[in-house]
């Protein structure tokens, strides 16, 4: 068990977003844990977002 309950840090690095969405991971939030401006393609908060074709 990692994060507050357990007293250690949780933190996340995913090298790219492929990385992250193999992880099972989407829409990270600006502050959480994992989030990184580069991952943020459009800097609306969120990186990693499914991406939805129209």
């Amino acid at each position: 068990m990692r994060g507050a309950a357990s007293g250690e840090p949780d933190f996340r690095y995913f090298p790219n977003c492929a990385a992250a969405h193999a992880a099972g991971v989407y829409s990270i939030h600006r502050g959480d844990p994992g989030y990184r401006e580069r991952l943020d393609r459009d800097g609306d908060g969120r990186a990693c977002e499914p991406y939805l074709a129209r």
